[in-house]
């Protein structure tokens, strides 16, 4: 059996994650600890946090809305009567 390979998207959105989780939990350490004034903080950026989930949510909201308007679309072609299922009278 072969050995399963990540894709360049795969890899990319790892990479992401894993400098996100990095970036939390460098903010979260340097939070708890006193305040040293030659440290330096890296500033966390809250909008990057959640750029692998996109992708999803875009992929989510297209099935659904094209679900939700294939069903008004039956819908006004039942009461209509452009088309005719037997059983089914509107």
């Amino acid at each position: 059996m072969a050995k399963h390979r990540k894709t360049l998207k795969q890899k990319l959105a790892a990479e992401l994650r894993h400098e996100t989780y990095s970036l939390k939990s460098q903010n979260i350490i340097l939070s708890n600890t006193p305040v040293n004034k030659t440290a330096t903080a890296l500033p966390v950026n809250s909008s990057n946090l959640y750029l692998f989930l996109i992708s999803d949510l875009r992929k989510t909201a297209i099935l659904t809305l094209s679900i939700v308007a294939f069903q008004i679309i039956l819908f006004f072609l039942l009461k209509h009567r452009v088309i005719m299922f037997p059983g089914i009278s509107y």
